[in-house]
């Protein structure tokens, strides 16, 4: 199993090709140069350095935050451009479990809770929890930002050390003895994210998925009940949506517009994103000629998380990353569905 991959979700930037958890080659820089300068060139430098072409990877994977907006943006739009040529898979990991395996096999590590912490400015960090188990981590811990003194305090609750890794790292450290928590700093080398630890999680992740464990997610079936709606723009397009809906067996509620008559927007809109916060839907996707309106609409409804999905790559990151909780898709190129529209709609629905 050969896999590319990439971290640019801080200043440096980083590229690696694994082959069953061996290094074939890798490229780090750190010299200042944008990600959109660096991250193409060190692809091809890596792949050139294992004598390699994309023909001979077989998945990509990548640090998909958190970290940098604009760096996550830059490398997955490069990732996602080679997945929609070669139609081969992306590995999307977290960037503190990818740091987790930095120090993977290092002596004493299994007496450890690994703790990688990003900064975050305003004695708030980035984080998470681990603790490692001969070839296995266990997450302890869910990615969240919270104050310095509060993850401090459970980290104590763990009752064991505590390895702090991440550029974070340190002012977490700064402040354990004085909390009470017996804690050490990670060696600086393996202290910050890279795209070798992104490979060897992402690595875990596919071997766990195979074996039938928790590892890579799975895009199929829907988990949620969908509520949808469009304006006369959008209608014909919705029709093509909720066929494809029942034929995969997701729930859904339609909430019109019922016919190709011209109607308000802003009504559709209202009606759908409030069965939303009243929890009567998990999710909603919305349609219109442009999915200009219907995005505006919906963003003024307090608690609705709306986001613009062309693909099925966004769907399922904008869940992922942003808890988006209505999608609009627009109909000014096509006034039927495309196989990215029905699939946008599945994809979100399945993915936490």
């Amino acid at each position: 199993m050969k896999i590319l991959a990439v971290d640019c979700t801080a200043k440096p930037a980083s590229v690696a090709v694994l082959e069953d958890g061996k290094v074939l080659s890798s490229a780090y820089t750190n010299t200042g140069l944008t990600h959109s300068q660096t991250l193409v060139p060190m692809m091809d430098s890596a792949l050139k350095n294992a004598q390699l072409s994309l023909d001979g990877i077989d998945y990509y994977a990548i640090n998909a935050g958190p970290g940098s907006f604009t760096g996550v943006r830059i490398g997955v739009a490069a990732l996602k451009g080679l997945v929609f040529s070669d139609e081969k898979n992306c590995v999307p990991v977290s960037t503190l479990e990818s740091m987790a395996y930095n120090v993977a096999g290092l002596p004493g590590s299994e007496d450890y809770v690994v703790c990688p912490a990003m900064d975050a400015r305003r004695n708030q960090v980035y984080t998470a929890a681990f603790r490692w188990e001969g070839e296995e981590v266990h997450r302890l811990m869910e990615d969240t930002a919270i104050p310095v003194p509060e993850l401090l305090e459970t980290l104590k609750g763990f009752g064991c050390p505590v390895l702090f890794v991440g550029d974070g790292a340190s002012l977490c450290y700064d402040a354990s003895a004085e909390a009470g928590l017996t804690a050490t700093l990670a060696p600086e080398q393996l202290r910050y994210q890279n795209a070798v630890a992104v490979a060897a999680c992402a690595e875990a992740k596919l071997k766990a998925s195979a074996s039938g464990g928790t590892g890579v997610e799975k895009t199929e079936g829907a988990r949620e009940m969908i509520a949808i709606g469009c304006d006369h723009g959008g209608f014909e397009l919705k029709q093509e949506v909720l066929k494809h809906l029942e034929e995969r067996g997701v729930e859904y509620k339609d909430y019109g517009c019922y016919s190709p008559e011209s109607v308000d927007y802003p009504d559709i809109a209202k009606v759908v994103c409030d069965a939303v916060v009243a929890g009567e839907a998990e999710l909603a996707f919305l349609v219109c000629g442009t999915g200009i309106g219907m995005s505006m609409a919906a963003n003024k409804v307090k608690g609705i998380r709306a986001a613009c999905c062309s693909d099925t790559f966004s769907a399922k990151f904008t869940r992922l990353h942003n808890d988006a909780n209505v999608l609009w898709h627009c109909s000014s190129s096509t006034r039927s569905s495309t196989p990215s529209s029905r699939a946008d709609v599945t994809s979100a629905a399945s993915t936490k």
